[in-house]
């Protein structure tokens, strides 16, 4: 891959871009894919499909395939060309009948049947039932949560935050003087910074906020990396659990991990496994799990 890569550093150069920042491909514009049995090459009569081109791009380094494909088409192509007259010649010579090719097929072989058979034993076994089963039970599972919503007037000093809490205490209006005070982007809005959970905004921040009531403003100012803050609490409410749309991948995997792992269990229990050691000889057969208590 290393020869490979130096090859793209060229394209990527020679096409006045670079892989960071903002680069002149990302302009292009998009053109159809060809048909995957579209042939791009020949190497004496022996041919190199789009499809073969496709799959060496989806193999490449995440940064490279970030590329557009249409600009590192040729140097991807003759990568390709330069395989396959390592192949040619290979057969010509009767390679494929060598032992290590053989040994190299069926170890593919094994490996591709493998991932196939787990994808489709996952496909066959996480449905939308499973997974809404799943996520119920977790939310079930959560503690209680609860959200603010909360305004701050942001100021560089404390003797500015006690200064505007003396203000409010006479009855000036928090969300007008946020506006004519605040130093943060909130204070267009009044300060407003809308509902959030404890673990949503900096600790000590978090700790104020979530320690006063529903319409209270803060008596001191709270102070943080940013500058002395003014708080007033707006709202308290039950925080709403994540969505199944946030949680649903890391569901699959786990069902998926959960029902795998049992479907193998059941294969190796009516199987007939030898284990050896390194030298030839048995080894020891693993210890039996303790029974289950009885209840």
């Amino acid at each position: 891959m290393s020869s490979l890569r130096a090859l793209l550093v060229a394209a990527v150069l020679g096409a006045g871009a670079s892989v960071g920042g903002l680069p002149a491909y990302a302009q292009a514009q998009a053109v159809p894919a060809p048909a995957p049995n579209t042939v791009v090459a020949t190497v004496n009569g022996s041919p190199i499909l789009y499809a073969d081109l496709n799959d060496a791009y989806q193999r490449l380094p995440e940064q490279y395939r970030q590329i557009p494909l249409e600009i590192i088409y040729s140097t991807l192509l003759e990568q390709l060309i330069r395989g396959k007259l390592m192949v040619v010649e290979g057969r010509r010579l009767g390679m494929q009948a060598d032992p290590e090719v053989k040994k190299r097929l069926l170890a593919a072989e094994d490996l591709a049947i493998q991932l196939v058979y787990t994808q489709h034993f996952i496909d066959t076994q996480i449905n939308d039932a499973a997974m809404q089963k799943r996520y119920a039970e977790m939310v079930a599972a959560l503690p209680p949560q609860e959200e603010v919503r909360a305004r701050h007037i942001l100021v560089k000093t404390e003797a500015e935050a006690v200064k505007i809490i003396g203000e409010l205490k006479k009855g000036a209006d928090f969300a007008d003087m946020a506006r004519l005070y605040s130093t943060d982007g909130a204070a267009a809005a009044g300060g407003d910074l809308g509902y959030f959970r404890n673990d949503e905004m900096i600790e000590v921040f978090a700790n104020a906020a979530f320690a006063m009531r529903k319409g209270e403003t803060g008596v001191a100012p709270v102070q943080t990396e940013f500058g002395f803050h003014v708080i007033k609490v707006e709202d308290r409410r039950p925080a709403a659990p994540p969505s199944l749309e946030e949680l649903k991948d890391g569901i699959r995997q786990e069902l998926s991990n959960t029902a795998l792992a049992s479907h193998v269990g059941a294969l190796g229990a009516t199987a007939v496994i030898q284990r050896f050691n390194s030298d030839g000889t048995p080894l020891a057969a693993p210890a039996a799990p303790p029974p289950a208590e009885r209840r």
